[in-house]
């Protein structure tokens, strides 16, 4: 079955992929297809040293809990005692803020793509720490919301290098690597010695007909440019049912899994590196990994004792698609979804929740919900397209709360105000908060008031926004051939979505905010 989930059965002289299931300590099964390297014809194995990208940030934090076991460093210790470089800011922001995605600093990588350099030359030390230091404000309050912000675990890295004399690459191999056997595995660079040769990655180039190969180096290190093998990450799994490292002392793995808060008290269901996920009721904690078309899919299901690992190379084969689909075959066999069965409140007008959300902090994420023959659904819109996600069988909980079911991404909960209109809403497996936009009470306003040339201090960059002749959008122009539409969700918020972008104008600045990288502010030039 997994053989014909993962189309094993077709075989193409193209880039591919490598998979590996753990159970019970065993290795149970594995499976790859493609070539590491097509020019030279080298197949994949689970001996393939491979770039697993975010899977980084688990051990960047592991190298900091060992610092921490040694009494090196404190998680609640403010950053800037171990950043010297770091920029003067108003707020605290803690060691523990950037392993938990809290600390609202800039993502270096969201910042590049605004400023239209996301290129290999400016993956380096100097761009990121020139970048880091232009920030004179945040993008939110530490701990007042969640983002994946790479930018943190660059910093743990620098952290790791002045607190313990090492680069993160030598003290992890010293702490991490070594005393696991986990001989293929470094970071920083790809392996340059020995009998294994790395895998490249591919993108498929539809015009040409081919796969191009891709490489962008990078100077940073710790929120990702781990090289490993499917073999080496074995061992690190099995290190979380029984601890060699540090001290050998359980409590490091625990700390290494706890979760964190919000300052309003709500889970983040992230922990260190890793996502804290339920699925069928059952714990599973997973990462993500994706970086210039590598990509790795980490799952570990302590309760079953069971773990999946994917890694592909090529654009064509997604590495997460593929782990979830092996993880849902693997459950349906063992522990069968549980349906929960809801009596419908017929009383919940279902119009009443048709409207646009926002996310609360970082202003990043729409989600529009509406109702469709009877039905009510949440519309998230993504890069790739969108996400439709049913909400079923309204239920009342308190006076002015009302839960919905969904197939498989949790329940939602809607706050009422006094007159029974949902205000905002929160998924209970996520901390996001989204909040219901103001409606547009002056369409008779022209968008045309927000026109106008605006530049950015921080990023020493020049915008100009221009109209849509007919139409209530507007023109976002970045360069000579950077342009994009932005639609208009409100009388001052408008949006890009295959960006992820949203732009909030006041009376004379705007406000760029992405997932990793918001509240960016650009002043109108006169």
């Amino acid at each position: 079955m997994l053989d014909q989930i993962l189309k094993l059965d077709k075989s193409y002289n193209t880039p591919g992929f490598g998979a590996s299931i753990i159970h019970n300590g065993n290795i149970i099964y594995e499976a790859s297809k493609g070539y590491a390297n097509v020019k030279k014809r080298i197949r994949i194995s689970p001996e393939t040293v491979f770039n697993a990208c975010d899977l980084a940030k688990q051990f960047t934090a592991m190298c900091i809990l060992i610092l921490k076991e040694q009494g090196k460093l404190a998680l609640s210790d403010s950053i800037t005692q171990y950043l010297p470089s770091f920029p003067k800011l108003r707020t605290k922001i803690t060691i523990n803020h950037l392993l938990s995605h809290q600390s609202g600093i800039r993502d270096y990588l969201g910042l590049l793509l605004i400023k239209n350099k996301y290129k290999p030359r400016y993956f380096t030390k100097k761009q990121f720490w020139a970048d880091l230091n232009n920030q004179k404000q945040l993008g939110f309050y530490p701990g007042d919301g969640f983002a994946n912000i790479n930018s943190g675990y660059v910093l743990l890295a620098e952290i790791v290098e002045n607190v313990s004399g090492k680069s993160l690459k030598d003290f992890a191999h010293a702490n991490i690597f070594e005393p696991l056997a986990m001989h293929n595995t470094t970071f920083g660079c790809s392996i340059s010695k020995g009998p294994l040769e790395n895998a490249y990655s591919y993108k498929w180039v539809k015009k040409k007909n081919r796969y191009t190969k891709t490489h962008s180096p990078s100077e940073l290190i710790g929120d990702g440019q781990l090289w490993t093998t499917l073999n080496d990450l074995y061992k690190w799994d099995q290190n979380f049912y029984n601890n060699q490292l540090g001290n050998r002392n359980p409590n490091l793995i625990t700390d290494l899994q706890a979760e964190y808060y919000l300052n309003n008290g709500r889970k983040s269901f992230y922990s260190k590196g890793l996502q804290k996920k339920y699925i069928n009721e059952i714990t599973s904690f997973e990462h993500f990994g994706y970086w210039d078309n590598f990509s790795s899919f980490y799952i570990r299901m302590p309760a079953i004792n069971l773990s999946i690992l994917v890694w592909s190379n090529s654009d064509q084969y997604q590495a997460k698609a593929m782990a979830k689909k092996i993880q849902t075959e693997l459950l349906s066999q063992t522990a069968p979804t549980k349906k929960r069965h809801l009596q419908r409140d017929t009383s919940i007008s279902l119009q009443q929740f048709e409207n646009i959300f926002i996310d609360l902090h970082t202003k990043s994420i729409i989600q529009k919900i509406i109702e469709l023959e009877e039905d009510l659904y949440c519309i998230s819109m993504i890069k790739n397209g969108q996400k439709d996600v049913k909400l079923y069988n309204p239920e009342r909980l308190k006076a002015n709360q009302i839960q919905f079911g969904t197939e498989n991404n949790g329940d939602v909960v809607f706050r009422t105000d006094n007159r029974g209109d949902p205000i905002r809403y929160q998924w209970r497996k996520s901390p996001t908060i989204y909040i219901k936009m103001k409606t547009d009470t002056s369409l008779s306003e022209a968008s045309s008031i927000w026109c106008g040339n605006y530049f950015s201090k921080e990023l020493r960059k020049k915008i100009r926004i221009r109209e849509i002749s007919e139409t209530p959008d507007l023109l976002i122009k970045t360069g000579w051939f950077q342009k994009q539409k932005l639609e208009k969700l409100n009388r001052n918020y408008f949006w890009n979505s295959s960006e992820a972008m949203v732009i909030e104008f006041t009376n004379e600045s705007l406000f760029i905010n992405k997932k990793r990288a918001n509240n960016i502010r650009f002043e109108r030039m006169k």
